[in-house]
Formats: structure tokens, C-alpha cells, sequence
């Protein structure tokens, strides 16, 4: 599943809103986007990889958590 998110707090309350959600829910808090890039957050039986910004490298460390 991909759980895109504004890159922005207030582009992402805003976006909060439009989906009808009062808060974040569990998998975006503490998942901010990070480096100014793009930030991936590859998780596998609720534990996520460090924040990656490339596809490639969050989706080897969820591959390697089988």
C-alpha cells in the first residue's frame, strides 16, 4: 500500500481536512518528509524502515525483514 502525504504541515492539515480526519492517523505520524526530498517509509509487520529517499533502498530493507 502507499500512503502518500503533503511534504508540508500546512498542506498537510489542509489535506487532513479534506479527507474528514480530525488528526493524522497512525501511519503518517513521525513520517515527515525529510531532506527537503521525497522521504519513503517502507514497513513490514508494523515496523518501518529508517526514512529513505529513494524507493529502491526502503524497499531492500523490507525485503530483508522476511
Amino acid at each position: 500500500m502507499l500512503a502518500w502525504r503533503p511534504p508540508d504541515g500546512e498542506t498537510f492539515e489542509t489535506w487532513l481536512g479534506e479527507l474528514g480526519l480530525d488528526e493524522e492517523p497512525p501511519i503518517w505520524k513521525g513520517r515527515d518528509q525529510k531532506t527537503d526530498k521525497p522521504t519513503v517509509y517502507a514497513c513490514r509487520s508494523f515496523t518501518c524502515s529508517p526514512p529513505r529517499n529513494e524507493l529502491s533502498t526502503a524497499l531492500g530493507w523490507a525485503d530483508r525483514m522476511t
